[in-house]
């Protein structure tokens, strides 16, 4: 009977992408099938549950959050006994764990690399866009395991100290265009509504000796149309408001 711990991305009941820890239980036998029962307990025995089990020869089993409930954390452990309880192999869930700065992908700060810890953010049609590389979590997966007594169910927890709460952003370059556009889209409507509320005038003609010009001043536009573009332009100047409230956020991250 062999076991081992494996961090692998899984799909969870609820549908969600993340990576976790599960135990993999092999039996190694050539032939026959083995009837034995696992204890899965954390480091201080507080919570533990018990699994009978049933393997034919070469069979593989995997245990973790998804058909037991059990969320790996550190310090947890596995024991396989026999019909008489007595023990036959124990393992000892021990995840790698990094030094204060010494993570290869984050240097210590705990944050995914790829989304600076983000996680999420909005896209352009307003719909949350998941981080490949953390699956939203905002957490550096490589420095990051689970730790009883702060555990979620879609969360890994750091090790050494847990990261603080930060807004969800998009990166400096995606917010400056943004901002660009909607600036763009200000200038082009406000210069639509001074046309409509102001028209310039219109030369309809000279007099008999041409020293004088005749100009007629339309009357302006302000039908529903023209209402549409005065609320417009205050649409988008809270909009481009909001865009530079979270380009200072994703700039002071930056910094840190």
């Amino acid at each position: 009977m062999e076991g081992l711990f494996h961090k692998h991305l899984a799909t969870l009941n609820n549908g969600v992408q993340q990576n976790i820890y599960s135990f993999v239980l092999q039996n190694t036998d050539w032939m026959g099938k083995e009837n034995i029962t696992i204890i899965v307990s954390d480091m201080g025995n507080s919570k533990q549950s018990s699994y009978s089990l049933e393997l034919k020869a070469g069979e593989t089993i995997v245990l973790d959050v998804r058909n037991i409930g059990w969320n790996w954390c550190a310090g947890d452990y596995a024991v396989a006994v026999d019909n008489r309880g007595k023990e036959i192999s124990r393992w000892n869930f021990s995840p790698k764990i990094y030094p204060p700065g010494a993570c290869p992908e984050c240097r210590g700060s705990h944050r995914c690399p790829a989304c600076g810890g983000r996680g999420k953010w909005a896209d352009r049609m307003r719909n949350y866009v998941y981080c490949p590389t953390c699956h939203g979590t905002g957490q550096c997966q490589e420095c990051y395991v689970p730790v009883r007594g702060q555990e979620s169910g879609n969360d890994f927890i750091a090790s050494s100290e847990p990261p603080q709460q930060r807004k969800f952003h998009r990166a400096v370059p995606v917010i400056k265009g943004e901002i660009r556009k909607k600036e763009r889209e200000l200038e082009q409507v406000t210069q639509e509504y001074n046309r409509r509320t102001n028209p310039p005038a219109v030369v309809i003609g000279r007099t008999t000796d041409y020293r004088t010009i005749l100009v007629d001043k339309p009357s302006g536009d302000f039908g529903s149309h023209t209402f549409w573009l005065s609320q417009r332009m205050v649409q988008i100047e809270h909009e481009i408001k909001a865009l530079y409230e979270e380009l200072a956020d994703a700039e002071a991250d930056q910094k840190e």
